[in-house]
């Protein structure tokens, strides 16, 4: 399935699997991204699959994974930045059934993941900006 599709086209694939669906969406999203970059992505529609992928890291990093819990599952995306009070800007799928940036509070993050095998950096940028918070997600 990832090997078919562009990060873009997630939202268009075929339902039927368990990869995705058209309400959860968010873990194909950033599936979607990684195998685009040929980075193994965990091939799962669920965003908790990514709790299990790459490395632990104990704080974000410009381009991580992070991981929030919520009822019912959970959400998955890339931290972009944070706020002056810690924040966290992250670029991800299904925000408000769309492909964007969102701010998240961090009360409900449950893991950061980085790559195996990749460089990182120790970077956060801190934004600044008029987005509002996720409420539908997480």
């Amino acid at each position: 399935f990832f090997k078919q599709k562009t990060a873009y086209e997630i939202k268009e694939c075929d339902w039927s699997s368990d990869v995705c669906s058209s309400d959860l969406w968010c873990a194909a999203f950033v599936g979607g991204v990684l195998e685009d970059t040929g980075i193994k992505s965990s091939r799962s529609g669920l965003a908790k699959s990514y709790l299990d992928w790459g490395v632990k890291i104990d704080k974000p990093i410009l381009g991580c994974i992070v991981v929030f819990t919520r009822k019912g599952g959970g959400h998955v995306g890339f931290v972009e930045g944070v706020d002056k009070s810690g924040n966290l800007y992250v670029l991800g799928g299904n925000q408000s059934d769309a492909v964007n940036v969102k701010l998240f509070k961090t009360d409900n993050v449950v893991g950061y993941r980085w790559p195996s095998n990749q460089p990182k950096s120790n970077t956060l940028p801190i934004l600044t900006s008029s987005a509002s918070f996720e409420t539908k997600v997480v």
